[in-house]
C-alpha cells in the first residue's frame, strides 16, 4: 500500500522502504556523493510529513564508509513544498543545481561558516577538476549540465549558491554522521 500526500498543488505518493521499528533505512555502497544525501533526505521528508502511529521519524543512510542518521523534522511538508517549487521552477527554465558541487559548497559552508570563498572554490573545484580540464566525475562533463548552461559560467550567477543553501540546508540541519569507518 502506497502513502499518498497533498502538498500546494502537488500530489506525492510511495513507499518508504525498507524501514524498520528504528527507522527507514537507505544503503548506497558508495563513497558519499551529494546526491545520496539528496536521495536520503526526500524519503525522509516524505516519512516524516507521513508519520503517524507506528511510523518511525528518523532514517539512516549507509555508504560505504560512513553512516548518518536523518533525525525527525516537524516542518517536513514545508520542507518538501519548497522543494517541489523548485522542482516545477527546473521544469521552465534551466536552474543552477548541481548536486555534488551544491553538496560540497553547502557542506563545506557549514563547517566553516565564516568563509564562504572557501566554500565556493570547494564547489568550483567540484564542478571542474582542480587542474582546470575536466576528469571524469567532474558534473561539467555532464551532456545535459553542459546543454542548458553552455557559453556561460554557471558559478557566476548567484542562484547556484542560494539554490545549494536552499536545498542542502535544512538537510544539514537534521543530519549526523553516526559512524565514519
Amino acid at each position: 500500500m502506497e502513502d499518498l500526500l497533498t502538498i500546494n498543488d502537488f500530489q506525492l505518493s510511495g513507499r518508504v522502504e525498507p524501514c524498520y521499528e528504528n527507522g527507514a533505512c537507505l544503503f548506497h555502497p558508495a563513497g558519499e556523493k551529494g546526491r545520496h544525501h539528496l536521495a536520503a533526505w526526500l524519503s525522509h521528508l516524505f516519512l516524516c510529513a507521513n508519520s503517524g502511529p507506528g511510523i518511525p521519524s528518523q532514517s539512516f543512510l549507509f555508504l560505504r564508509n560512513k553512516i548518518f542518521r536523518l533525525n525527525k523534522v516537524g516542518n517536513a511538508e514545508s520542507i518538501l513544498g519548497e522543494l517541489l517549487n523548485l522542482y516545477w521552477k527546473g521544469l521552465h527554465e534551466p536552474l543552477p543545481f548541481f548536486p555534488e558541487s551544491a553538496w560540497v559548497y553547502a557542506s563545506q559552508l557549514r563547517k566553516k561558516p565564516d568563509d564562504e570563498a572557501f566554500a565556493r572554490e570547494k564547489a568550483l573545484g567540484r564542478w571542474l577538476s582542480e587542474t582546470d580540464r575536466p576528469a571524469e566525475g567532474d558534473e561539467c562533463l555532464d551532456p545535459y549540465f553542459g546543454l542548458a548552461f553552455r557559453n556561460c559560467d554557471p558559478f557566476a550567477n548567484t542562484d547556484f549558491f542560494l539554490y545549494a543553501r536552499r536545498v542542502y540546508g535544512p538537510l544539514l540541519d537534521c543530519e549526523e554522521e553516526i559512524r565514519n569507518a
